[in-house]
């Protein structure tokens, strides 16, 4: 057996374990925001010093929204092979998440900014993993 038959092997197991870490990570950081009560926003607020509370409530429940689809869409469409596209789709959309949370942790400092940079880092891999080494095919 090749290396490069051997290494095109391990990109369909090496990106399921990926899309279990994000999907885990999104999926308890969007219960927690769904869960959370208004003292929580309020002190979001505070941080961000930009938004009113109501405006933090509003901002931080569409981000919980946003990640439990983020979960659903790591795992969902590619162990069902229903619009297993759908999976890439989650993973441009962690990224997108993930770079407005960098900007915003940003103000908090550099060290702040960069788990969300390598969650970004990681969608990335199983975006580019799922268009071009490891596709899923549809039923």
């Amino acid at each position: 057996m090749s290396n490069e038959t051997s290494f095109s092997k391990s990109w369909p197991i090496t990106l399921w374990v990926l899309q279990t870490l994000l999907a885990l990570a999104f999926g308890t950081a969007g219960a927690m925001k769904l869960n959370a009560g208004v003292t929580e926003f309020a002190e979001a607020a505070k941080q961000l010093n930009f938004l009113s509370p109501f405006q933090a409530v509003i901002l931080i429940r569409f981000v919980g929204v946003c990640e439990v689809a983020a979960m659903l869409g790591m795992i969902l469409p590619s162990a069902l092979r229903i619009l297993p596209q759908l999976t890439v789709a989650a993973a441009i959309g962690i990224v997108v998440l993930m770079l407005c949370a960098a900007v915003i942790s940003f103000q908090q400092g550099f060290a702040m900014a960069i788990p969300p940079l390598v969650f970004a880092g990681i969608a990335t891999t199983v975006a580019f993993g799922r268009i071009t080494k490891a596709v899923i095919t549809p039923k």
